[in-house]
């Protein structure tokens, strides 16, 4: 399919879309919905693409500013509780822009937040705890007597004495070395990593531990991606902090594929289009959700 069709089909299933999520029951949009279906695979990925684009993020990544109480209360507990990005912005003590930030944490210990992260910043008389919502988070850990735990997830690390990386995205948790040692736990199962590794975990593969070089850690820090031991997904994860709206990859095939080199996380843009186009993918819009699409040939 011409690359001008395909950029068609996905505007024109947005369109189709959107009609309908503000209104199922117009029953010109339920037409036109089953005319654009009856033009084959290609529109029905087309508007399977366009779903599951709304559902990671749709036209508005970002969380909101935390909603005033009043708000809250007008929109009721079901609204908070089904709209992820406004729990996020309820619960988070910290949460950076579009661009790193460096923080002294309650415990005197130190962060540095990837381009839109939140976490939350606990501390007791017996142990440090930090919560990342969303994002990730470079740590460089004082000794102390008090545990450090970092909760991302379903997974819980505990540090002493260390540096390294925690990225929580979607349903995946990324757990990266620099130095040190730590141990990462998640209901039953439990990992030791050292310096050099990263544990990547999914419900849908489980965990995974790979050796990396260690100045591959974190390079975010410095606006350099380095994409060595990275799938396309988790590369584009990062990249996607750095721009509005959401991106999201056509099929899972795709995602799941390797990637390497680096790229300027300065323009992210550009560095999203060179990565795709070295899976053989290309970035279009869809309209009109504001998302960013990966895909096709």
């Amino acid at each position: 399919m011409p690359n001008s069709d395909e950029d068609a089909l996905l505007n024109e299933a947005a369109d189709v879309f959107v009609r309908l999520r503000e209104d199922p029951d117009d029953q010109a949009a339920v037409k036109d919905r089953v005319a654009f279906l009856s033009k084959g695979p290609d529109a029905e990925k087309a508007l399977a693409t366009i779903e599951r684009a709304w559902m990671v993020g749709g036209g508005s990544k970002r969380k909101p500013p935390i909603l005033p109480m009043i708000a809250f209360l007008v929109t009721g507990l079901a609204g908070y509780l089904l709209w992820p990005e406004a729990r996020t912005a309820w619960l988070a003590d910290v949460a950076s822009g579009r661009s790193t930030e460096q923080l002294e944490l309650t415990s005197g210990d130190l962060a540095i937040l990837d381009a839109s992260t939140s976490l939350v910043d606990q501390i007791s008389p017996t142990e440090r705890q930090i919560e990342v919502l969303e994002g990730a988070v470079f740590f460089e850990v004082n000794a102390d007597q008090r545990p450090f735990r970092v909760i991302a997830g379903q997974m819980s690390v505990e540090a002493v004495g260390t540096a390294f990386e925690v990225a929580f995205v979607d349903d995946e948790t990324v757990v990266t070395m620099e130095e040190g040692r730590v141990i990462v736990e998640r209901a039953d199962e439990s990992w030791t990593l050292v310096e050099g590794q990263r544990l990547s975990w999914s419900e849908r593969d489980g965990g995974r531990i790979a050796s990396l070089n260690t100045q591959a850690v974190a390079t975010w820090r410095s606006d350099v991606l380095d994409l060595d031991g990275l799938t396309l997904g988790q590369a584009i994860a990062i990249i996607d902090r750095r721009i509005p709206g959401s991106v999201v990859i056509s099929n899972e095939a795709l995602a799941q594929s390797e990637v390497s080199g680096s790229v300027n996380l300065t323009n992210p843009r550009s560095a999203l289009r060179a990565i795709a186009a070295a899976r053989g993918a290309r970035v279009f819009p869809a309209y009109p959700i504001g998302a960013l699409v990966v895909g096709g040939n």
